[in-house]
């Protein structure tokens, strides 16, 4: 087991190590996509572990940089799992893309999006006018100079054409541009490598 702190990682030995973690730390913030799970299994020692920290009354939020759950979905996710978890203690990517935004655009959008249903769902639960994020997007087209920001998520629907929309979008310098996560691909099942 190993730990952060103010004095950097530092790895902890057995059992009084980990008494000394639990005495000294409050708050616990975990990751979830490799952690807490890897794909559609809970990793062995998750949902014990999120148990034993509530019942020392201890903080735990879970976050995931996975940016194409909507807050329900990670939640969703989360129950179906068995992890013991509430939706005050998760925060994804989505979600925090979404809050961002609203305090960024002023006018609210439009936002031209890259990714899937979760990410759109929490841009317009914020208020904001979502383009692009799905197969049927021709309707959707909008002058270059009205986009105010480009979201990229994980997009199973990527294509030339919503690559090039997003690049024409991106011309202006007023356009930001956002990214979900850092990841360059995702793991899916089988070992499949997706960028």
């Amino acid at each position: 087991m190993a730990a952060a702190g103010s004095g950097g990682c530092r790895r902890l030995l057995g059992e009084s190590g980990a008494r000394e973690l639990l005495a000294a730390v409050d708050t616990f913030v975990l990751d979830c996509d490799g952690v807490l799970w890897d794909g559609a299994r809970a990793l062995g020692g998750g949902p014990p572990l999120l148990s034993r920290l509530r019942a020392l009354g201890k903080r735990v939020y879970l976050l995931s940089n996975n940016g194409s759950r909507s807050a329900r979905g990670l939640l969703d996710k989360c129950r179906g799992l068995g992890l013991p978890v509430g939706a005050r203690q998760l925060l994804g990517a989505a979600r925090c893309s979404a809050l961002y935004l609203r305090r960024a655009l002023p006018a609210r959008g439009p936002v031209y999006v890259l990714g899937g249903p979760g990410l759109c769902g929490e841009l317009q639960a914020e208020g904001l006018r979502v383009l692009g994020g799905g197969e049927e997007e021709e309707a959707d087209e909008e002058p270059p100079t009205s986009v105010q920001a480009v979201l990229v998520g994980y997009d199973e629907q990527i294509s030339f054409g919503r690559l090039s929309r997003a690049c024409g979008y991106l011309q202006d310098p007023r356009c930001l541009l956002l990214a979900t996560d850092p990841d360059p691909w995702h793991r899916r099942p089988g070992g499949r490598v997706v960028p």
